[in-house]
């Protein structure tokens, strides 16, 4: 791009904080996609084993009103809140013993 005062210089390389960034990217990503995968292969040999989902509607509107909640206080109040409003709703569902 031209900009007035300064030289051109063609060519150049990336500075080496901006590699690492991004391997560290990818690898909190592929841990986030590990920690997922662990979480549904739990779940799914919890409900084989016969532990079910207690209240499930009422976990589904808790869910839904946490959710709501979270998108209203983000756009009035700021992200903050709605973080902090967003984080309960992670839990849900939760199963019964």
């Amino acid at each position: 791009m031209f900009s007035a005062g300064h030289a051109r210089r063609p060519g150049g390389a990336l500075p080496p904080i901006v590699p690492a960034a991004v391997a560290v990217y990818f690898l909190l990503g592929a841990a986030a996609l590990g920690s997922e995968a662990r979480a549904q292969r739990r779940w799914r040999r919890a409900v084989a084993a016969g532990r079910r989902v207690r209240a499930p509607r009422a976990q589904a509107a808790a869910w839904l009103v946490l959710v709501l909640a979270a998108v209203a206080a983000t756009i009035t109040r700021g992200w903050t809140l709605g973080v902090l409003l967003l984080a309960p709703a992670t839990l849900i569902p939760f199963q019964g013993r």
